[in-house]
């Protein structure tokens, strides 16, 4: 074990400000694309804000809280306002938000950089302090760490978040503004490619899609029924707490036909929803006309001689609401 000549205590041993870098945390997250995201998608991205605290708290000494709010640089009063903006929201109001610029958008100065090394070099008594992440993932540790002036190392067994990052730090850092014009000529080449290849998709110039949304499907069982049965645990397509919800209604074919449809209901009240009957539980088929089951056991046995169906039953598209954009659905059509 280290003893303490060698490793001294850090402050993230003695104390760390959770509620705080929590709060920041959720704010960093608010909006269509987290930090980062807005340069390329990848999986399990931890926020920049933890990231930065978790380096800051690792490498302060264990007496240096002051020290740690001033280089993290979360709003002193954070809770406080947090407070207040949760009151607001419990009284039906909507503010916009926390009035504070959210933590990770803050940097260090100059002078600021240069009395957080001066601390450094003197508790590790050395001149520059090496930091090394050995499966960086998506990047938002060594992002950090760069932006914190240390000698930054990162790898990971994937090479694909290697290319990533060293598009979001090196480049980025050597050609500054001009990247901008970079990514823009590549993503319109890129984009020139797709529209020859799915210009057959039929195009709505009136509505701008966002998705569509399918369904496997699997005949019942029951020979007295056959419907087609679609498979779903539910039938939400929108379940956002400041948002009415939006669902499809399960409709039964009638006159003994086979095909199941659907309606979109905007707001539906608790009994609609209990009513909507799904037909997945527990990995288990229900039918929603004659209620016969499918086990998980009978399940297998069809899919080593069959395949489930598939079926488009909604797309979502994108509509103005005033200034703002706001997810709509609507049912599929033969056109689709």
């Amino acid at each position: 074990m280290e003893n303490d000549k060698e490793h001294p205590r850090v402050l993230i041993e003695e104390w760390f400000p959770f509620k705080e870098v929590s709060i920041e945390c959720q704010r960093e997250r608010i909006g269509k694309f987290i930090p980062l995201n807005r340069f390329h998608i990848w999986w399990a991205r931890r926020p920049l804000i933890v990231s930065r605290a978790a380096i800051i708290g690792s490498i302060l000494p264990s007496d240096s809280k002051e020290s740690f709010k001033k280089f993290v640089q979360i709003d002193h009063d954070i809770r406080k306002k947090a407070k207040i903006w949760e009151s607001l929201k419990k009284q039906g109001k909507t503010p916009t938000g926390i009035s504070t610029k959210r933590a990770y958008e803050n940097k260090l100065n100059q002078e600021e950089l240069l009395s957080f090394h001066t601390i450094l070099n003197q508790f590790w008594n050395t001149e520059r302090l090496k930091f090394l992440d050995p499966m960086s993932g998506g990047g938002a540790i060594p992002f950090e760490a760069y932006k914190l002036g240390l000698d930054t190392y990162s790898s990971d067994l994937n090479p694909i978040p290697i290319i990533l990052q060293y598009i979001t730090i090196p480049l980025a850092t050597k050609y500054k503004e001009k990247i901008i014009d970079l990514v823009r000529k590549y993503t319109n080449k890129v984009l020139e490619r797709l529209n020859d290849k799915i210009k057959y998709f039929p195009i709505n110039t009136e509505l701008e899609y966002d998705g569509f949304i399918w369904v496997r499907t699997i005949q019942c069982f029951n020979p007295e029924c056959q419907i087609e049965i679609p498979l779903a645990k539910n039938w939400l397509l929108l379940n956002k707490s400041n948002k009415p919800k939006i669902i499809l209604k399960l409709l039964l074919p009638k006159d003994g036909g086979k095909i199941c449809n659907f309606k979109i209901i905007t707001g539906p009240n608790q009994e609609t929803i209990r009513n909507n009957k799904y037909t997945v539980k527990n990995g288990i088929i229900n039918c929603p006309r004659c209620n016969h089951t499918i086990s998980k056991e009978n399940l297998y046995q069809f899919l080593k001689e069959s395949s489930l169906g598939h079926r488009l039953v909604a797309i979502a598209y994108k509509e103005k609401d005033g200034k703002r954009t706001r997810k709509n659905f609507r049912l599929a059509n033969d056109i689709d």
